[in-house]
């Protein structure tokens, strides 16, 4: 029995590993190392999927200027939708930080 706890604890730490270092990886806008490409989609973007997580490479967004690089997003499995991801990728480069109506904006006044 306790060899199998310990197995376990094993398994889950080596997961964890690869999570936190994808997820690093991501946050600094790089492409993951412990993912394996599963799908591609009609505006060339890319699923990835991890040991528990799937990473969403964004390269074209409908309605947003494009075609653009929108950079890695990292979501769970029970999150995988590319809409979702669209959507979200959208609502921050639209409002958030130096979005892109921020951009527009600077642009038109100078």
């Amino acid at each position: 029995m306790r060899k199998f706890f310990l197995v376990i604890v094993i398994i889950f730490g080596i997961m964890l590993l690869f999570f936190t270092v994808d997820h690093i990886l991501v946050n600094n806008k790089q492409k993951p190392i412990f993912v394996i490409k599963t799908e591609s989609y009609d505006d060339n973007s890319v699923r990835y999927t991890g040991l528990g997580y799937h990473v969403y490479h964004v390269k074209s967004i409908t309605g947003l200027p494009g075609p653009f690089d929108y950079g890695y997003h990292l979501s769970f499995w029970f999150t995988d939708n590319i809409d979702e991801v669209r959507k979200k990728v959208a609502k921050d480069n639209l409002f958030g930080n130096n979005s892109i109506l921020e951009m527009k904006t600077l642009v038109l006044i100078n």
